[in-house]
């Protein structure tokens, strides 16, 4: 087996709002591929346990932008929190890491980096959910972040239409991993 030079995570996050500081992280989602964008790892979902937090992440939701909570409510997610198949997100950080470590080790010359639609937002929250020593060691500090080709895209008035997810976090997921798709195969023939 080739090792490649990059593994991506795609990842997204479903919060109670934009501020990593402040508001809550509520669904995680992640899967691994290389640098094909072929998935290596199996995919994973997870719906947040806020545990002793409740009621400071209900507060938040329910002071979340009138966007934000039609957002959760109409996908799902909200009635998902209250649920049986919820995780701490202590053992999200163990299963990420986990995941992580088991990558570097079938790949262990491959840099491992994020990869999503504004996935840089996604890396924030991580960040300050005390995640970012482990980030640090096992993650590359550049992004593959589809908005940012996006944006690139228009300014060179070549727009490219990419699907949306619904705002649950494994269907941004997918949804970015067909964008990141599309977009490499846009690349390869604009090369060719």
């Amino acid at each position: 087996m080739t090792s490649p030079e990059k593994v991506f995570c795609f990842i997204d996050l479903e919060t109670t709002g934009l501020d990593p500081e402040m508001d809550r992280i509520l669904e995680v989602a992640w899967v691994f591929t290389n640098q094909d964008f072929a998935p290596i790892s199996p995919e994973r979902t997870f719906v947040i346990d806020h545990e002793d937090d409740w009621p400071q992440a209900l507060s938040l939701f329910n002071s979340a932008a009138q966007v934000v909570q039609d957002m959760h409510t109409q996908s799902g997610l909200y009635s998902e929190m209250f649920g049986r198949n919820v995780t701490s997100l202590d053992k999200v950080w163990e299963t990420l890491r986990d995941d992580l470590d088991e990558v570097k080790g079938l790949y262990p010359n491959a840099t491992v980096h994020f990869a999503g639609d504004s996935v840089w937002f996604d890396r924030e929250f991580l960040h300050a959910a005390t995640f970012k020593e482990m980030l640090e060691t096992r993650v590359h500090h550049r992004l593959l972040d589809l908005s940012s080709i996006k944006v690139m895209l228009e300014a060179i008035g070549r727009p490219v239409e990419i699907a949306k997810g619904t705002h649950r976090a494994l269907d941004d997921v997918r949804a970015s991993l067909d964008g990141a798709r599309l977009l490499r195969n846009l690349g390869q023939r604009a090369v060719v």
